[in-house]
């Protein structure tokens, strides 16, 4: 999977740092609620249900998603405060990349009158640039998204420059300490090629 490709698919909830929110006219986006609630209950539902860890099980972009164990990300929201944290391995076939991609970052949220997902960067790094360098987030970054929350998991929908991205979690719920591989279900990193899988920089 190209760089590219994987820039798209995560430029959801943290992703595609590289460009604001363009966000459509209020009267374009009318708040619908799946409970058939008023939007100040459903707020208040969603506001308190939201809170706690979550794991990444799906990520997908205009309806093309990464391989299944390729990616492996948590979030974590308290109230007002959220960290997100997400590693990617495309596929190894791709030429001329090391295929280990990264983005983490801490935001603020709320939800607005529409009952959207607002999020605000404090701080945010990643690699998801042309040469995979590392590149720091711009503080203030805005981004807003659909949320669905319908029992343990939690579905966020974003359409911006990048197209349209879904990604999905699953409440984490609590795991003995200090949690294991088979707990969470991490996906285990390939194994080192014998020149360690480095390659040359571009000129």
């Amino acid at each position: 999977m190209h760089p590219s490709v994987l820039a798209s698919l995560l430029s959801g909830i943290v992703l595609a740092p590289w460009a604001q929110e363009q966000v459509p006219p209020a009267e374009k986006r009318p708040a619908q609620s799946p409970w058939n609630l008023s939007n100040e209950a459903e707020t208040a539902r969603l506001k308190h249900e939201i809170l706690g860890p979550w794991q990444l099980i799906s990520l997908e972009n205009d309806g093309q998603g990464l391989p299944k164990g390729s990616a492996i990300g948590f979030a974590l929201f308290l109230d007002g405060y959220m960290s997100y944290e997400a590693h990617v391995r495309s596929e190894p076939t791709v030429p001329d990349t090391e295929g280990l991609f990264f983005q983490t970052g801490t935001r603020r949220w709320r939800f607005n009158e529409l009952m959207e997902l607002e999020m605000s960067t404090l701080i945010g790094t990643h690699n998801l640039t042309f040469d995979e360098e590392v590149e720091f987030e711009v503080p203030g970054t805005r981004r807003v998204f659909t949320a669905t929350l319908v029992e343990d998991e939690l579905t966020l929908d974003r359409r911006g420059a990048q197209g349209h991205t879904r990604l999905r979690f699953q409440r984490l719920g609590k795991l003995p300490f200090p949690g294991r591989d088979a707990d969470i279900g991490f996906p285990r990193p390939p194994a080192a090629p014998p020149d360690g899988g480095r390659r040359p920089k571009r000129p």
